[in-house]
C-alpha cells in the first residue's frame, strides 16, 4: 500500500478559491499513482500522518505532494511526525516539488526563493508572489546518475517534466546525491 502526503497549508485548503481546485488535483494524483503502479494508494494530510496511520494502512512508501505556501508560514513542529519517519529510513519516501524540498529541509538543509526578478525578466506567474523569480512549464529533466535504478525505465533521452515554483533547494542535505536537476 502506498500513501500520498497532503503538505499544504491548512489556510489554503480553507481557502473557497484554491482549494477546490488544488484538492481536484490532489486526488487526481492519488488516483494516477495507484494506476501507474498498480497499488492501492491513500490520501493523508500531513497533519493526519503517523506511524501508527502507516501501520494501521500497511503503507510501504509514500510520497510528500507539492505546496503553495511559504514555509515561513507553517508550525513546522506539525511536521515532526512525517519528518521521523523520512529521518529514519524505514519507509521508502519520495517528494515533489514541495515535497522534495520538505525531505531537504527535514535533514536540516536551507531552502528559500529563487529571488527577485531582474530588470526585464517577465514575471511568469504575476498573480503569484508578484515580482518573485518563477520557474514555470515543462522542462527537461538533467539526470546526472542514469544508472542509478530510481531511472530505470527512462528513455535514453532526459524526460520532460512539468515544474512550478519559486522555491529550491539551495544545497543537498549533508550526506546526499545530486542524481537530476
Amino acid at each position: 500500500m502506498l500513501a500520498f502526503v497532503n503538505i499544504e497549508h491548512p489556510s489554503v485548503l480553507k481557502d473557497p478559491r484554491r482549494a477546490p481546485y488544488g484538492l481536484r488535483d490532489y486526488y487526481q494524483r492519488v488516483i494516477n499513482i495507484a494506476e501507474a503502479i498498480r497499488i492501492p494508494c491513500h490520501a493523508v494530510h500531513y497533519l493526519d500522518f503517523s506511524r501508527d496511520w502507516l501501520r494501521e494502512h500497511d503503507i510501504r512508501a509514500f510520497f510528500i505532494s507539492g505546496n503553495v505556501t511559504d514555509w515561513e508560514d507553517y508550525d513546522r513542529r506539525e511536521f515532526e511526525p512525517v519528518w521521523d519517519v523520512i529521518r529514519s529510513g524505514d519507509v521508502p519516501v519520495l517528494g515533489c516539488c514541495g515535497g522534495h524540498q520538505f525531505i531537504a529541509l527535514a535533514f536540516g538543509a536551507e531552502c528559500g526563493p529563487l529571488g527577485p526578478l531582474e530588470p526585464g525578466e517577465v514575471d511568469l506567474m504575476p498573480e503569484y508572489k508578484p515580482g518573485m523569480r518563477k520557474e514555470r512549464g515543462y522542462l527537461p529533466l538533467d539526470v546526472l546518475a542514469k544508472d542509478d535504478p530510481l531511472f530505470d525505465g527512462f528513455s535514453e533521452s532526459d524526460p520532460v517534466i512539468m515544474e512550478s515554483h519559486y522555491w529550491e533547494v539551495c544545497e543537498l542535505p549533508e550526506g546526499f546525491e545530486l542524481l537530476a536537476s
